[in-house]
């Protein structure tokens, strides 16, 4: 209960140290003290350094331990927030802390992590997105020389999508694919896409903007 101490030097209220203590008896039960741990080490290095960090974010502010931590800033009693909003114990679910540090010094911030708990520990995430089929058609098109009219004219001859989702390209020439409710009228205008078909599958990769990660055992 130190960090209840150190947040309230004249004495801790009955109230706050009841709900601690049931904060960190579901924490300790549900299996994330490390977590919480690892989290304030983070946001106490961003301080000690000079790096700036938010004041907390989302539901983690509901939690009074992130709180007694110094993870997040603001006491969340005191401003009606719930942690069962961020950690319920009748819902298995991860929690979820989001720190923001200044972009400027997020290198640092990934290094000290690195050094610290293992580069073996500590990877960037990364996400990847594939390109639609109207989409892929375009850039062929582009790419190959033809006119954007001529890349728009095939994708605006497409079913419509569905729920989102477009045809796949191998239906284009599908006459009997169930999207068509009959025959294509713009059969001629389809000599761009075949070079398509293998340009809607590879991933396009980005670093995700403040994604990185630490697992406890080598990855």
């Amino acid at each position: 209960m130190r960090g209840l101490e150190r947040r309230f030097p004249s004495g801790v209220p009955d109230d706050r140290r009841a709900q601690a203590e049931y904060e960190l008896d579901v924490i300790l039960k549900m299996g994330f003290p490390g977590y919480f741990l690892v989290t304030a080490d983070l946001v106490a290095y961003a301080k000690r350094e000079g790096i700036r960090v938010g004041p907390g974010r989302g539901s983690a502010a509901g939690a009074l331990i992130a709180y007694a931590l110094g993870i997040t800033e603001l006491d969340p009693m005191a401003h009606g927030l719930l942690f069962e909003r961020f950690l319920n114990p009748d819902r298995i679910s991860m929690p979820d802390i989001d720190m923001d540090f200044d972009e400027r010094r997020r290198g640092d911030m990934i290094r000290y992590a690195t050094e610290k708990y293992g580069e073996e520990r500590v990877a960037q995430i990364i996400t990847y997105g594939t390109i639609k089929a109207k989409a892929a058609i375009k850039d062929a098109a582009r790419v190959l020389g033809y006119p954007f009219a001529m890349g728009d004219k095939i994708t605006k001859a497409m079913p419509p999508a569905v729920m989102g989702k477009d045809i796949p390209l191998g239906g284009i020439f599908d006459s009997s694919h169930p999207r068509y409710p009959r025959p294509s009228s713009s059969a001629s205008s389809t000599t761009a896409t075949p070079r398509c078909r293998r340009s809607s599958t590879p991933p396009r990769g980005s670093k995700a903007s403040s994604g990185s990660g630490a697992c406890t055992r080598p990855a």
